[in-house]
């Protein structure tokens, strides 16, 4: 569904991605994990077209996607959940819900199957999205995410401060996700989460993709554990 293939971006003349390769399957959750600073972010920004890419490819399904405007490949049936959640703070659930939402060809993902995998954002859906929990927050990212009918989520660090039991469910939900037939990128520093949920993991360094293998393979390699990730 997604291949990138020899992917250099730079911010500036910083030259951060460094020849990125990296494949999601359709229907898979692969993890892109690696310390701070190697470049997990920047291929996110990559794809979307946030950081356009100056040499190498983009490709989902059949579309190219370097040179196109952000939106453009966001109407391809990416859905982006940043880090940070960056929602509207000052309006309600509800509200970043809706603005969300895409009622064009035939959208899968409405407001009542949104209330059905998320019980508590109905019950919160007239609150100020700035004044929910760190975990109601990452669920109303994924939502709204979701509202824009993708058949490919990126999730940039998900679990990023919460709490254990809150970084459980949030694997549940990227689980469920792959269930129903959607592909998922997951950025992520949470090895224990990530490989609980991954069908395959590749870990990232300065800029380059050097360790792929599928969770399990991950999961008994101590050694490429400890030298790509400290762990």
């Amino acid at each position: 569904m997604l291949r990138l293939d020899g992917v250099h971006a730079y911010y500036g003349d910083s030259h951060v991605l460094q020849g990125v390769d990296l494949v999601v399957g359709e229907g898979e959750v692969v993890a892109l994990l690696g310390r701070n600073g190697m470049g997990k972010t920047t291929t996110i920004s990559a794809i979307v077209g946030l950081v356009p890419p100056r040499r190498g490819s983009v490709r989902f399904g059949s579309d190219e996607l370097v040179d196109r405007a952000p939106y453009d490949i966001a109407r391809l049936g990416i859905g982006l959940v940043p880090q940070g959640r960056r929602l509207f703070p000052e309006l309600t659930v509800r509200e970043n819900l809706t603005l969300a939402m895409r009622t064009s060809g035939g959208a899968s993902w409405t407001l009542d199957r949104i209330h059905e995998m998320f019980p508590i954002l109905e019950m919160r859906g007239q609150v100020p999205a700035g004044r929910l929990s760190g975990g109601e927050q990452q669920m109303a990212a994924i939502a709204r995410a979701l509202l824009t009918n993708p058949r490919l989520i990126l999730l940039d660090e998900p679990s990023e401060g919460l709490a254990p039991i809150i970084v459980e469910q949030i694997g549940e939900i990227v689980a469920d996700l792959r269930d129903r037939g959607l592909s998922v990128l997951l950025v992520e520093q949470n090895l224990p989460m990530a490989l609980a949920v991954a069908d395959r993991c590749s870990i990232m360094s300065k800029g380059v993709i050097v360790y792929e293998g599928t969770a399990a393979e991950l999961a008994a390699d101590e050694e490429a554990r400890a030298r790509h990730l400290g762990v």
